[in-house]
């Protein structure tokens, strides 16, 4: 189901590192039917994928990526970035800058503006159609002006030149948490139960949405159980179409551990948003830059 044309992409959910450059490769390229698609020839991005980690710069910063995360999920965070250096990676700090907050109101106006759009029929004519949860997410974006998503538009490449700038010209990626608090339980975001459910949305999709709009690559990886033994993860932010980077240290961090062949037991686990728990390996491709 389409929901925003500047947003929306593909990724692929897989056991290993290998197996995800396989899938990028199989999907990536121009599609004459998407305009959002880049007209360039696709790399292999599998060559090189076994050269380690040595040489390659991870940066690390405590600025927003890291405001909002549990003290659990920091645990595995620290441990996984131990596994990386023995992986051979160099870890650099790095401040992320003041425009961060800016990023992400551009993402909300431009996510809410186009979903709502997308999906304006059905909201108007048929909005009992819609979960209460996706309903109140949607609907608002009917009342953005279309001079405010312009602008929301036209703010994303100043705001990516400035996050390149703060990283990029000190490392060749960024590690940072996928989802910050451990995976809440649908009955623990349930509308009719929970009235910050938005705000709890907004808490689990706040170190994403910023690489979402800058359209940047990122390469999810897993980090380890949390309390309830469902996966945790980071992810690895690449330069514009750096992805054969990412695979290279993905795959070296994968070699330091075991975690592409745990299952994890099944029986007496809630159920849970799944959603935000892929981390065995998701890729999210970017489109344009």
């Amino acid at each position: 189901m389409p929901l925003s044309h500047s947003w929306d992409h593909v990724g692929a959910v897989t056991r290993t590192v290998n197996d995800s450059a396989l899938m990028l490769y199989v999907i990536a390229g121009h599609d004459s039917r998407d305009p959002m698609t880049i007209d360039d020839p696709v790399p292999d991005y599998s060559s090189g994928i076994e050269d380690g980690a040595g040489g390659l710069r991870i940066g690390t910063s405590e600025d927003y990526l890291f405001d909002h995360v549990d003290e659990e999920i920091r645990q595995h965070l620290d441990a996984s970035l131990t596994a990386l250096r023995e992986a051979g990676a160099d870890v650099v700090p790095v401040q992320l800058p003041d425009s961060m907050n800016q990023a992400l109101e551009m993402h909300r106006i431009v996510f809410q503006y186009e979903a709502a759009r997308t999906h304006k029929d059905w909201l108007t004519q048929r909005p009992d159609a819609y979960t209460a949860w996706t309903r109140d997410r949607l609907a608002p974006g009917l009342d953005i002006p279309v001079d405010q998503y312009e602008n929301a538009l036209q703010q994303r490449e100043r705001l990516l030149a400035e996050f390149s700038a703060a990283v990029f010209d000190h490392a060749d990626m960024l590690r940072a948490p996928v989802v910050p608090i451990p995976v809440p339980t649908i009955e623990e975001s349930d509308p009719g139960t929970r009235q910050d459910y938005l705000e709890l949305s907004a808490r689990v999709s706040h170190t994403t949405r910023p690489i979402n709009a800058f359209h940047l690559p990122a390469l999810s990886l897993p980090a380890g159980l949390d309390r309830n033994g469902v996966p945790i993860g980071f992810q690895l932010i690449g330069r514009p179409h750096d992805e054969k980077t990412l695979f290279r240290d993905g795959r070296a961090y994968k070699r330091e551990l075991t975690w592409s062949t745990y299952a994890p037991p099944i029986r007496g686990v809630r159920t849970r948003f799944t959603t935000y728990a892929l981390v065995m390996g998701v890729f999210l491709i970017e489109r344009d830059s």
